[in-house]
């Protein structure tokens, strides 16, 4: 059994596959199809159509005939599937599935998120599409703490995990809430570690908050509380840190909070200023215990100004966003993996992606039916994920 893009000696075959499915569906125009005429869409100087067939043992069984669309409502290219067609003695040996799933690798290669087909209820495949079809997911999100390395010991099997992201070629991020460090320290420390992870394979919540801000307001200026991972993210987007009358303050996690410095942020806020947060944390851990961090502090100016900020990292749908922004991947062929219900999970719910939670961090077994929500898969750890992809 084979599936293969449609050559122009199987002309005679596709029209013969065309005609049983015409006289199957009553459909008069296309048991009228020559194939001269199927020949000038498939092989025209501009061809309109495009087509795989199956094969067994030399002889074309089945056939998928599509073109390429553009939604101007959704602004999105994708791929209408014409015709689907078996023969009914060769049928039950999946050579429907795989007719789908080269057309499930035509969207990947050509970056399209949908395929359309009225049987299929006008955009059903999407996620569903993929993972019927077979085809792996394309690209992976993964959180770094408690996913792949915990008190900065790497986690059974996340080398092997990254090493296999590498050998498929697929496209990653490791995400962090952590807006301390910039993506070289953050590959220093898994380095240290025995992970190697490129710094541009590294997305922060600070480099979520420049993207953000750079997209809101070019250009712009802030007034920052935050450590060289914050400031080098917002510098590097073209922004100016000041403390005289700025756009934004911007709250990100540091090692010393500034009575000074907050006091500062209060005033500007009351002035104008408006309030951006790197994420929502309200605790961070340290060898002695947790540690006030950025959602700690952010309430306690949101007190005293009554303003709210607008938190860009996880469980914000908008770092996900930005970061599969940055590796050009579609939520449809994009996985998330994450210890988190309550962050990592839930926010890939909301960026329309598939979840795993792995039970080597913050989340327990026990805990996940307390939710309102549930992942795609659970599995104990990073190891386990490694078959996926």
């Amino acid at each position: 059994m084979t599936v293969r893009p449609v050559r122009p000696d199987d002309v005679p075959a596709v029209v013969g596959l065309v005609r049983e499915l015409a006289d199957y569906e009553k459909a008069l125009h296309e048991a009228r199809l020559t194939e001269e005429q199927l020949a000038g869409v498939l092989f025209g100087e501009s061809p309109a159509l495009f087509g795989h067939v199956a094969e067994i043992d030399g002889h074309v069984v089945g056939v998928a005939l599509w073109f390429l669309n553009f939604s101007t409502w959704r602004g999105t290219h994708g791929v209408y599937l014409e015709d689907l067609y078996v023969q009914p003695q060769h049928r039950g040996a999946g050579l429907g599935k795989e007719l789908l799933r080269a057309l499930a690798e035509v969207c990947v290669q050509r970056g399209y998120s949908r395929l359309e087909w009225s049987v299929l209820d006008w955009n059903t495949p999407s996620i569903e599409f993929y993972k019927a079809a077979g085809v792996p997911a394309q690209c992976w999100l993964t959180d770094m703490d408690g996913v792949l390395v915990h008190e900065e010991r790497a986690l059974p099997g996340a080398a092997e995990f990254l090493q296999r992201l590498v050998e498929k070629e697929r496209r990653f991020l490791v995400l962090t809430n952590n807006s301390i460090f910039t993506p070289r320290d953050l590959a220093a420390r898994l380095a240290r570690a025995g992970l190697q992870v490129p710094e541009e394979s590294i997305w922060t919540s600070a480099l979520a908050t420049a993207d953000f801000l750079a997209t809101q307001l070019p250009g712009g200026s802030a007034y920052v509380i935050g450590e060289a991972g914050l400031t080098t993210a917002l510098y590097e987007v073209g922004y100016t840190l000041t403390d005289t009358d700025p756009d934004y303050v911007v709250l990100g996690e540091t090692r010393t909070y500034s009575f000074e410095a907050i006091t500062r942020a209060i005033r500007l806020i009351g002035r104008g200023a408006r309030f951006i947060a790197t994420n929502p944390d309200v605790t961070g851990p340290s060898p002695e215990g947790p540690l006030p961090a950025t959602g700690s502090v952010a309430a306690m100016i949101t007190r005293a100004t009554g303003a709210e900020p607008y938190f860009v990292g996880k469980p914000n749908p908008m770092m996900f966003r930005s970061a599969m922004n940055r590796i050009e991947a579609h939520s449809e062929s994009t996985i998330m993996i994450g210890d988190r219900m309550d962050t990592d999970v839930v926010a890939g719910i909301e960026a329309g992606l598939e979840t795993v939670l792995v039970l080597s961090g913050s989340t327990a077994a026990a805990d996940v039916p307390r939710f309102p929500f549930r992942p795609s898969r659970i599995c104990d750890s990073i190891a386990d994920v490694i078959e996926l992809v």
